[in-house]
């Protein structure tokens, strides 16, 4: 027969394991009461360095503001997608999203509210996007989304989920600027573009290639559409 001591691990106020230590006959409960409490030291030593690291890599792959994954996230990701799309044949689309007219927020209404606009349509791609699919925060006024599986087709009711999602009298309300006294907002709309990758088409598959073809793509939609009247639906291009 023997004895059991438990010693529960908490952080945080937070009760994180439990060290189950048996006693023999033989052992001497102060001696295991020691070394209970080094393996609890150790473990809990193990433990914050796990969340700084955690803590490291998510402001290395996560954007501070959106909370989408970031250019470098994005970037990696992609090289994995295309060499997985080159091996199974699958398609895969790039998408581009461009905010509009965002200096024009930025200038008239703030920044807050310019930040304001960008969480909007971040909030949109969380909205719409597949659980396959990565939206991220490119940079700027930019997002890009992956799509694996994915054709022209697919791609382009993606394109249209995400329009849909978009207000047209915007969401930058709550973080109004008042100018001459009198409450404003702001428009928030994207220019959107996507390219398709084919192992049909190895040079497809290049993310220079593929990135350079969806921008391009989203481009032409934006000089497309007359200035002032942002809102209205939006002329899917895509690129072969």
């Amino acid at each position: 027969m023997g004895a059991s001591l438990l010693y529960p691990f908490a952080a945080a106020a937070f009760t994180v394991g439990l060290s189950v230590l048996l006693i023999g006959l033989q052992e001497s409960p102060l001696r295991a009461t020691v070394i209970c409490g080094a393996l609890l030291v150790a473990a809990l030593g193990g433990i914050a360095t796990a969340r700084r690291e955690a803590a490291v890599t998510s402001l290395c792959t996560v954007d501070a503001l959106t909370g989408l994954p970031n250019r470098r996230y994005f970037e990696q990701s992609l090289q994995r997608e295309l060499v997985r799309a080159q091996r199974t044949g699958a398609p895969i689309a790039l998408l581009v999203i461009d905010v509009d007219a965002l200096k024009t927020i930025n200038d008239r209404l703030g920044h807050h509210a310019g930040d304001a606009a960008i969480r909007v349509v971040a909030d949109a791609l969380r909205g719409t996007c597949r659980g396959s699919d990565l939206p991220a925060r490119w940079g700027g006024d930019e997002f890009a989304v992956l799509a694996p599986n994915t054709d022209a087709e697919q791609a382009q009711a993606l394109v249209q989920r995400i329009t849909a999602a978009l207000p047209l009298q915007s969401a930058v309300g709550h973080a109004e600027a008042r100018i001459k006294g009198q409450p404003c907002a702001a428009v928030v709309s994207a220019s959107i573009g996507f390219a398709i990758g084919s192992a049909a088409q190895p040079v497809t598959l290049w993310p220079g290639t593929l990135f350079g073809a969806a921008d391009r793509a989203m481009y032409r939609v934006k000089c497309s559409r007359t200035p002032g009247r942002r809102g209205l639906p939006r002329r899917l291009l895509e690129w072969k």
